[in-house]
């Protein structure tokens, strides 16, 4: 081999040599070495190279300038780092334009510039550089920096064995900057992770194979009352029976288990309700790891139930029925927030008192409460009542009026019977609900006003709207929330303690001592139909507190509606009954004994309704004219 070839061979060993301990380096580099290891790194190529000034440059997003850079420069050299940096490299157009092809550039002496490039000459002159040679440094095609070579001693002529090490090394930086971002990016995520695992008010913990946790946020120290445990951690999950049973389970058939409002006082706790979701945890290859546990506690849920179930009234609304119960945990959520509210049902179903709840209850209780009826007003006076006018607004405006939306302000309006106002009251109502300011009529100045909506109807708006004669947008904007009041012929089971409210409300009115209401008339009430709804109820309570005599409301103080309704619910029970009576006879062969047992009766009292129905002893009479 020759004395030649032997030397370029030693110089290439010495260059991989070199290239390899750059990339182990910076492999093993810590964060705070990281500046050091950089500068050492550009010097060992430096030196390597036999160059001047080793750099490397950071650009800025849109690669218009320099950010960041790094150089190692020979004794007796004076830095040059600081006049690279926030400089705009646009005059430099030949070289940034092949670096931002991605291509490397350099230059052996000055004469190797293009003419046009006469910013980059001056700079050269100026610097006293006489060669240099720069790679890109690239992320995905995407340029974000340079790493080169200058010499100011003499003119260089770069080999290829200098491109490439450059190369190589760009490599190794452009590898650390993505580590670098990827390890960011991940610190990041896991922070982010951390956040929202410690904020989640619900437990969670996860479990290895053996039933040891791994992790739990604070929500499940608290809950389970475990101790502090952080990753990798090997604290054995609590002995509740259940839970240990549904995690084995859920270990293994890979299934996801649930346990729907346990009783757990594990780990010494006081008595609370939980409900569980456990799932298993898969890694990348399809094994199972373990599980992780999701834990509610609904103790103060459930005693929120518990109290509503036992709660006949809310507010001033009574009624213990299931719908109602619904109503009074929707209305809980309502009044801590100032979402409009639509509240819909029969006329006499108490839309107007859910209104008064809503208000009452909630954080504007102190400020008004303005009611509206809006179908008692025309258009041109509702615009008024809601609005306000200024002085000589129309013939009668002989001073300006305060609005009922101006006086709600910081309170609540109650548009009640909404569905019956005009289009143009339709457009200007969109707009407050939109804006929340409104211009008095009269008036070109705008006012802002704080004021929750609340507005009822008893009729279908959304039919309504189908038929054009309610717009579509208002309509979505009173019902963000929605309340639908079920007629009392759907809740029969409020009656009693409604009844019981209207007695006590009209022995203290009309200062009497009513204890209650007949069996008769209890069996009446629970068989009308209540068209009027809750407020005919109250009002047959008053007409009834108004002519009876005795403690016991019956039948004859009842409205003559009522009473009609009576005779004939008599009249159909003795109908009925009659037809029941001959039908189990011919059912029987008008064998009495065999009929009596089928209905629960004796054989006496069968005799009995047979003679009272006018129902012969023998089959063969078959016309019978019941009563």
């Amino acid at each position: 081999m020759l004395p030649k070839n032997k030397d370029i061979l030693y110089h290439l060993v010495k260059m991989e040599t070199l290239v390899a301990n750059i990339s182990t380096r910076f492999i093993n580099v810590n964060a705070g070495d990281l500046e050091e290891v950089i500068k050492s790194t550009l010097q060992e190529i430096g030196e390597f190279i036999d160059v001047d000034r080793s750099f490397l440059y950071f650009y800025s997003g849109d690669r218009r300038e320099t950010v960041k850079g790094y150089e190692w420069y020979r004794n007796g050299f004076e830095p040059m780092v600081q006049k690279f940096l926030d400089i705009s490299l646009k005059p430099y157009f030949w070289a940034t334009g092949i670096i931002r092809d991605l291509k490397p550039v350099y230059a052996s002496k000055p004469s190797e510039l293009p003419l046009k490039e006469q910013a980059l000459k001056e700079f050269w002159e100026k610097s006293r550089v006489k060669s240099f040679l720069s790679v890109p440094l690239y992320i995905r095609k995407k340029l974000v920096g340079t790493l080169g070579f200058l010499m100011e001693r003499k003119e260089k002529i770069w080999q290829e064995s200098d491109i490439r090490i450059l190369n190589m090394t760009g490599e190794i930086f452009v590898n650390l900057l993505e580590r670098q971002r990827a390890e960011a990016e991940l610190n990041e995520y896991r922070k982010n992770l951390d956040a929202i695992f410690s904020s989640i008010k619900d437990g969670i913990i996860s479990v290895d194979k053996n039933l040891n946790i791994i992790e739990s946020n604070e929500a499940a120290r608290t809950i389970c009352n475990i101790f502090s445990v952080t990753h990798g951690g090997r604290n054995t999950v609590c002995n509740s029976k259940e839970c240990l049973k549904a995690l084995k389970k859920t270990l293994k058939t890979k299934e996801t288990s649930e346990l729907y409002r346990i009783e757990c006082n594990c780990n010494n706790r006081p008595s609370q309700i939980v409900t569980v979701t456990i799932t298993p945890l898969i890694n990348g290859e399809n094994e199972d790891t373990g599980a992780v546990m999701v834990i509610r506690d609904e103790t103060e849920l459930v005693e929120t139930d518990r109290m509503l179930q036992e709660r006949g009234q809310y507010y001033n609304i009574t009624g213990k029925s299931k719908k109602m119960q619904e109503i009074y945990s929707f209305l809980e959520k309502l009044a801590s927030i100032p979402s409009t509210v639509l509240i819909t049902g029969e006329s006499g179903t108490g839309k107007e008192l859910i209104a008064e709840a809503i208000h009452y209850k909630g954080n504007r209780k102190n400020n008004p409460l303005v009611k509206v009826n809006c179908a008692a007003l025309p258009e041109n006076l509702l615009e008024s009542e809601l609005f306000g006018h200024v002085k000589g607004a129309f013939t009668g405006a002989i001073k300006d009026k305060t609005g009922w939306f101006e006086k709600a302000h910081k309170g609540t309006i109650f548009l009640d019977e909404i569905g019956d106002i005009t289009p143009a009251m339709q457009l200007r109502l969109l707009r407050f609900l939109q804006e929340r300011e409104f211009v008095p009529v009269g008036s070109t100045k705008t006012m802002k006003v704080d004021a929750r909506v609340i507005a009822s109807t008893n009729q279908d708006i959304g039919r309504k709207v189908k038929e054009g004669t309610f717009r579509e947008d208002l309509y979505y904007r009173i019902k963000v929330a929605e309340i639908k009041l079920a007629p009392l012929r759907e809740r029969k089971e409020d009656i009693t303690i409604l009844v019981e409210h209207f007695i006590k409300k009209y022995n203290r009115e009309f200062n009497k001592t009513i204890t209650g209401i007949s069996r008769n008339v209890e069996k009446i009430f629970m068989n009308y139909q209540w068209p009027g709804n809750i407020r005919e109820l109250e009002h047959t309570i008053e007409h009834a507190f108004i002519v009876t005599v005795q403690p016991v409301i019956i039948v004859n103080d009842l409205p003559d509606e009522l009473k009609k309704f009576a005779l004939k619910e008599k009249n159909y029970k003795t109908v009925n009954e009659a037809m029941k009576l001959k039908e189990v006879l011919k059912k029987t062969n008008w064998k009495k004994a065999k009929a009596a047992r089928l209905l629960g009766m004796d054989r006496k009292t069968i005799y009995r309704k047979m003679k009272k129905y006018n129902i012969p002893l023998e089959q063969q009479a078959e016309n019978i004219q019941f009563p």
